[in-house]
């Protein structure tokens, strides 16, 4: 390392890290500025598989306030060592809808579709929940123990991404207003052991 004219030395960060991780950092920065915005609702192709961490996936928010279902974009993030639902190794990002405790307080709930009366909803899908009622408000859709917003997502495989983690599928437009969020939201309204 040289000094500069005055004498003292320039200490650059990014340029003292390898290749990889200055690649990684910009990704992540890249990505983080795009989960802060809402994303249009289009897609090239819906039914291409999510396999990787860090992708946006279409979800079913049923919101906590009483306002109508809608479909959300959900950035999908590595889960800890410790967290109650490992078996999934990646998750959608929930924690700036329900802060940390309601993170914490999570309960993923697994569904699975086969005679829906419209075909593209058959499918396997999560269903996600805080129980963390004292720092939450109780969700106006589905009643007791549901707090904050919930969330539906739709999933190829629990497994199938070739490493253990789950391999997510943007959920079908259809949901949206389908008797399916009914069943959906009378199971998320159900006791769940944490």
């Amino acid at each position: 390392m040289q000094p500069n004219h005055s004498g003292s030395y320039d200490i650059n960060p990014i340029a003292s890290l390898t290749p990889r991780f200055r690649f990684l950092l910009i990704q992540d920065t890249i990505l983080y500025h795009y989960s802060t915005k809402t994303p249009p609702l289009t897609h090239p192709n819906p039914k291409i598989p999510y396999h990787t961490m860090g992708r946006h996936i279409l979800a079913l928010l049923i919101p906590s306030d009483g306002s109508p279902h809608h479909l959300i974009f959900l950035k999908t993030i590595t889960l800890s060592p410790t967290a109650p639902d490992l078996h999934l190794g990646h998750h959608p990002d929930l924690r700036k809808y329900w802060g940390p405790s309601g993170w914490e307080r999570r309960v993923a709930t697994p569904l699975l579709v086969t005679a829906d009366p419209v075909p593209e909803l058959n499918g396997k899908y999560w269903l996600f929940r805080s129980l963390a009622d004292a720092h939450l408000q109780p969700n106006k859709h589905v009643g007791g123990h549901c707090f904050g917003d919930a969330f539906v997502v739709r999933v190829v495989s629990d497994g199938g991404d070739g490493r253990g983690d789950a391999a997510y599928e943007d959920v079908d437009r259809g949901i949206v207003g389908s008797g399916l969020v009914g069943r959906m939201v009378g199971m998320l309204g159900e006791p769940s052991e944490m």
